[in-house]
């Protein structure tokens, strides 16, 4: 929807005039069009979670791999929801494949067992108890095979909302100056076109743990530590503008 500049930008123009004073610009008749970009940032915590856990079973028969390994993410998928209410839990993958004897010379190798692993995503929005739940499920037979944080759905579409009313204060002030410095009213000038990108860039923080089978949970493991950290969320939009004549019909 077209719009005029609102007279904020009035009031822009007082309290940025000593900078656009010093910038020389040629005015441009009128129905001539200029185009900048606009942007906007904001650095939020992150307040979501992303856990993937696996479990490995190794046997001399393929059912017998598979079994065990059925029964310890049973129990571990169990003890992980009890743990928590928040958690969310899905399967992220589940393969058996044949483990090989040691080649030896002019024989071809042997299946001397079978080896079964499934893996599972584990979401949630408690921050503060990410350090537990995970050494809960380390305590379970589960090893941690890579932990990423970011941010929550409805945080994306808050911070969105935000950063647009941000960006849209950023395309006034930069009309407002241009207007200044071409000695022109801002009423000259009206928004023909206002395109935004497709949402905004995040960089969560992530944590890469080396995949390998938990450890004796008769042992019990330590519980870890982690920094959720924040993601830095940017908008950005090109403006364009219109010169209006000097008594518009």
């Amino acid at each position: 929807m077209i719009r005029y500049l609102t007279a904020i930008t009035a009031a822009v123009i007082l309290s940025t005039g000593a900078a656009a004073q010093s910038i020389q610009l040629k005015s441009l008749p009128a129905g001539s069009n200029l185009t900048f970009v606009a942007q906007a940032s904001s650095e939020i915590p992150n307040d979501l979670a992303v856990m993937v856990f696996s479990a490995v079973s190794e046997s001399k028969d393929l059912p017998s791999a598979q079994s065990n390994l059925n029964g310890i993410m049973a129990e571990a998928q169990k003890t992980i929801s009890d743990f928590s209410s928040l958690a969310k839990i899905q399967n992220y993958g589940y393969s058996a494949f044949p483990v090989y004897s040691k080649p030896k010379a002019g024989q071809a190798p042997e299946i001397v067992g079978w080896k079964a692993v499934q893996r599972i995503q584990v979401q949630t929005e408690d921050i503060e108890g990410v350090p537990a739940l995970v050494q809960t499920a380390q305590n379970a037979k589960l090893a941690l095979d890579n932990i990423n944080y970011g941010l929550t759905k409805a945080t994306k579409e808050l911070t969105q909302e935000k950063l647009i009313g941000m960006v849209v204060e950023n395309v006034n002030k930069k009309a407002a100056n241009v207007a200044l410095a071409m000695k022109l009213p801002v009423e000259t000038f009206y928004i023909e076109k206002l395109e935004f990108n497709q949402g905004f860039d995040s960089a969560p923080r992530n944590f890469a743990v080396r995949s390998m089978m938990a450890a004796d949970s008769s042992a019990g493991v330590t519980m870890p530590s982690f920094e959720a950290g924040t993601s830095n969320v940017e908008l950005s939009a090109r403006a364009s503008l219109k010169i209006l004549p000097d008594n518009p019909q």
